[in-house]
């Protein structure tokens, strides 16, 4: 029962964005659940792999599956469910845990929405793209207080992810 309230709470719950306030989660049209991603990403410091007839790959693929993708007035968001266990679950601690934790995966998911929808300048960009909503399962409340995290990178923090996706010393996103 426990498990059915959190999702329940989770589906209904109310986020403000900075476009007004979504009264629902799970009501927003249209939406995809799990809805897989798959993009190539260049590879520059690798050397080329030769197939058999003259054929070479020069690249790599970031594939996953984002949880909830959804439009809601004139722009698109994503939702991750999360079943961390936190010791709070307030805003403070839901921004720290997500820097240490969830911020390249925030990225990553937010370059394939870019992709997917043709948002490849930042005036598509802020017009198009409304940002990301991280739901800890387990402190959401029933006011939609705690428990969520909402999240919009900036284009400039975004592009100087995909430079780093795409060189030769991609450190810790390798």
């Amino acid at each position: 029962e426990l498990s059915q309230r959190s999702i329940h709470r989770a589906l209904h719950a109310t986020v403000e964005t900075s476009r007004g306030v979504i009264y629902g989660l799970g009501m927003c049209l249209p939406n995809v659940r799990e809805m897989e991603f798959l993009y190539p990403i260049p590879e520059g410091g690798h050397d080329p792999l030769s197939l058999p007839g003259g054929v070479s790959l020069e690249r790599g693929f970031i594939k996953g599956y984002i949880d909830y993708v959804f439009e809601w007035n004139e722009r698109v968001y994503f939702v991750d469910w999360k079943s961390d266990v936190l010791e709070r679950y307030d805003e403070g601690a839901l921004r720290r845990h997500f820097v240490s934790n969830y911020d390249t995966q925030a990225l990553l998911y937010t370059l394939a929405l870019c992709k997917l929808y043709g948002l490849e300048d930042e005036a598509a960009y802020e017009a198009c793209f409304g940002g990301s909503i991280y739901v800890f399962l387990r402190g959401v409340t029933e006011d939609s207080v705690h428990g969520i995290h909402q999240h919009r990178a900036s284009w400039s923090a975004l592009e100087v992810f995909a430079e780093q996706l795409a060189s030769p010393d991609m450190g810790v996103y390798r």
